[in-house]
């Protein structure tokens, strides 16, 4: 069964592995520092939880869709330095502490929504996500990027 960060045992993992990263910890592979990785998370997982709009999506994305929702969905893992969409890129400088609180926010903000709730919220490429999928799919992304910095 794949993880689903709606899980509390899951969801602690994860936050276990938040408080592990330092601000000075350096990424095994990509561009982005500590504090911008978190601040992409916690933006991500605002958008998943519908209180962040998706932006408008490149015009490759509409033409691969099922190819991307395969990777989003599916169970192998992210590649390392997979291409991000441009409106979750993160290029400035961040405060490590602060992205640090804004993603336990995030997490926990996305672990309470409502089955109906999570269910309505309307992926601009994927259209409506159950649960589960949605579960999984942040937990991966997030899996993947704690993974990044060896966490």
């Amino acid at each position: 069964m794949k993880p689903n960060l709606y899980s509390a045992k899951v969801a602690d993992s994860i936050e276990t592995r938040i408080n592990k990263l330092d601000r000075h910890d350096n990424p095994l592979w990509g561009k982005m520092d500590a504090a911008q990785m978190l601040a992409h998370c916690s933006d991500v997982l605002d958008a998943y939880s519908g209180r962040k709009p998706f932006g408008k999506m490149p015009r490759f994305a509409w033409l691969f869709k099922w190819a991307i929702k395969r990777v989003v969905i599916g169970k192998k893992p992210y590649s390392r330095n997979s291409p991000t969409l441009p409106q979750f890129k993160i290029t400035e400088s961040k405060s490590f502490d602060y992205e640090k609180g804004r993603l336990m926010e995030a997490i926990d903000y996305f672990r309470r929504q409502s089955k109906k709730e999570s269910e309505s919220i309307n992926h601009p490429l994927f259209g409506r996500m159950n649960m589960k999928d949605r579960g999984w799919a942040m937990y991966k992304h997030l899996n993947h990027h704690l993974e990044q910095f060896g966490v």
